[in-house]
Parts: C-alpha cells; structure tokens; sequence
C-alpha cells in the first residue's frame, strides 16, 4: 500500500511532463538563416539573447538557427544551407542576409547583382513547397537527354538536386511540365567566369537568354551563386518549360517552379534588411547600405505581388548603431537584437494593404 501511495503521489508531476513533452513536440518549428548578427556573435548567451530566439520564444516557436558567421549570402553557410531544406506548407523561416555582402563588395554593381540572384532564390526556395517544385534531377517529371546532361555533384549543393551541361549542339534541352501558376521561376547558377548561356521557353514561346556567367567571388572564395530567372504574366494555368543551351561554356538548372496555390499553401518567410553601421569598415557604406535595401525591398514586393507569403522586417529603420552595437563596432548588442526581433514581430502582425497576402500577417502575437 505504501508502495502504491508513493508512486501516485508522484503523478501530478508525470502527467505535468508528459504535457510538457507533447506540448514541446506539437510546437511550430521556425528555422532562422542568415550570418554572425544571426547567429548571435558577441552575445553573452546566443541561444537565448539573440533576435531569433527573441522572435521564437515571443511566438512560442521551436528554433532552429543554421546561421553561419562570417558568411555571405552564396556561402555554404546561407544559400547552400537553404538549398538543403525540405519545404512544406506549414514550414516557417527567417532571414537576414546581406550585411557582409554590403560590407565586403560596397556599391559594385556585379555584387550588388550577385546578391539580388542570391537572395531571390533562396526566397524562392524557402517559399515554395517541395511538393511545388519540380527539381532538375526529377526523372518522372524532367525530361533531359542523359548523354548531354550530367548530375551537378562538384559544388555544395545537394547532389541529388542540379544537372548541368556543356552541349550546345541542340541536344541539351530539359522539358518541365506540370508547372503551375501564371509565374515561373527558373533556378539556375551563375559562375565567376567561363559560364555559358541558356534560353527559356514556356509553352513554346521564347522568353529569351540568361547568362550563366558573371557572379562575384565571395570572401570566402565561393565563385559561384544562384539566381533565378522569373517569368510573369502568363496564363492560369499548367505550363511546359524548356531550357536549352545557347552559348559554348557551362550551364546550370537547379529546379522549376511555379506561383500556383501559394497564397494559400506557400510556406511563411520573413526577410529583413541591412543595419547601418556605426563606424563603416571594409567597403561599406551609407549608400551601400540603401543600394542593399532597396535590392531586398524590391525583391520582396516582387514576390509578394506573385503570391509569396513573405513578411519585411524594416530592422534598419528600428536600429540605432550609436547605442545598439557592441564594442567591436560591428555586431549588434543585446539592445541591438531586442530592436531586431522587434521589427520581425511587428512585420508579423503588420496591418494588411491591397497587396498583402493573408499568411505573413499574424493577428495573434503576444
């Protein structure tokens, strides 16, 4: 009986961490990507004190943070980190990408054009459902000649995800159908030089050539970088894509895509911007910075306007560098990311305009 007495007076607390452990694996799981701000560099407890973990335990969410330090948006640590994701309709991420880039390439044109193809795809990806993507290596659906293709396993994207080739001699064409929507994203890589050059064709109407050449080598030498080519206004419906190689050199095909259904069941993505700086280092600037922001507000209403459930997280408008930096005038303090993880949450329960889309704005944040 004494046996018995001791064991139920210890119920209350197994049903409390039962509770606890189903109410933990039902929690919404919200991945993080982005650099060393990301990451939390120079914060005395990162895993608490950071912006996304602010925004995490704000929301009641799960945190998975892949940030990498000391990265630029094509390193493996942020676009090939994306690539690496399994997106379903219910998959939430956060992203805040182009500091280094500002930093590191100023207002050089080829960076600043690098970095929009950057960011476009790894937004295109994380937006999309798996489930609405047709990758290049997707034998049921692709239809590419194997003798002119080959599988994309020397760079560090997933090897089972991009094909390329060097055939121009007609036979190296790729046929996507199933696409659906009335806006097409073509995935594709750009190298640092010696790329070739492809044509699209969406239901047998040229859409013209796109350049497999001319991305900036980051700092940490990656020498190559993804980019997407969009195209828009099209008819309702499902679309063959073909793409075809047009120029001696390389080129690259990473997955196909459409707009179709993702207002409804595209996947919730919040992006912010870039910080200014309160001593500019490197080859930053003021004007670098607004050349970067307006590149990712300008991405980001793009699209937005094609259905994408993104959220603008305008950080550079509630960052003060004065008071908000730590000592090594470059990472943000914990004020810093408090203000940070402010602006995600306020992008997140924003009020809707004409061209909003229902998911990024959430009614019910704490």
């Amino acid at each position: 009986m004494l046996f018995r007495i001791s064991h139920m007076k210890h119920l209350p607390l197994c049903i409390a961490l039962l509770l606890s452990t189903a109410t933990l694996a039902a929690q919404p799981v919200v991945s993080a990507f982005g650099d060393s701000i990301t990451w939390g560099y120079n914060l005395t407890d990162p895993p608490t004190e950071s912006w996304p973990a602010i925004v995490a335990k704000a929301r009641g969410w799960a945190l998975v943070n892949t940030a990498a330090q000391g990265t630029q948006a094509e390193d493996e640590g942020q676009a090939v980190t994306v690539f690496r994701q399994t997106i379903t309709p219910s998959s939430k991420s956060l992203l805040l990408s182009g500091y280094n880039d500002m930093r590191m390439w100023g207002t050089n044109d080829d960076g600043l054009a690098t970095y929009e193809g950057t960011l476009r795809a790894m937004l295109v990806w994380l937006g999309t459902p798996a489930t609405r993507k047709i990758t290049a290596q997707s034998p049921m659906i692709m239809t590419w000649p194997y003798e002119a293709w080959h599988l994309l396993n020397t760079s560090l994207y997933p090897e089972d995800l991009g094909i390329f080739t060097t055939d121009k001699s007609g036979t190296a064409s790729t046929t996507a159908s199933l696409v659906y929507g009335t806006t097409i994203y073509v995935t594709s890589m750009k190298l640092g030089s010696g790329g070739g050059s492809f044509t699209v064709s969406v239901d047998d109407t040229d859409f013209g050539t796109f350049s497999c050449n001319g991305a900036r080598m980051t700092n940490n030498g990656t020498a190559y970088a993804p980019f997407v080519v969009r195209i828009p206004n099209l008819r309702d419906g499902l679309h063959a894509v073909a793409i075809r190689a047009a120029s001696p050199g390389p080129i690259y095909l990473l997955a196909i895509s459409g707009n179709g259904g993702l207002s409804n069941d595209g996947a919730e993505v919040w992006v912010g911007n870039c910080l200014s700086m309160k001593t500019y280092d490197f080859n930053g600037s003021a004007t670098a910075v607004r050349r970067y922001n307006d590149v990712i507000d300008k991405v980001v209403r793009e699209l937005r306007s094609d259905g994408f459930n993104i959220g603008f997280a305008d950080v550079s408008a509630s960052y003060r560098p004065a008071t908000m930096v730590s000592a090594d005038n470059v990472h943000p303090n914990k004020a810093g990311h408090r203000a940070i993880a402010q602006a995600f949450l306020q992008a997140m329960k924003a009020a809707r305009h004409p061209d909003d889309h229902p998911k990024p704005s959430v009614s019910d944040t704490p």
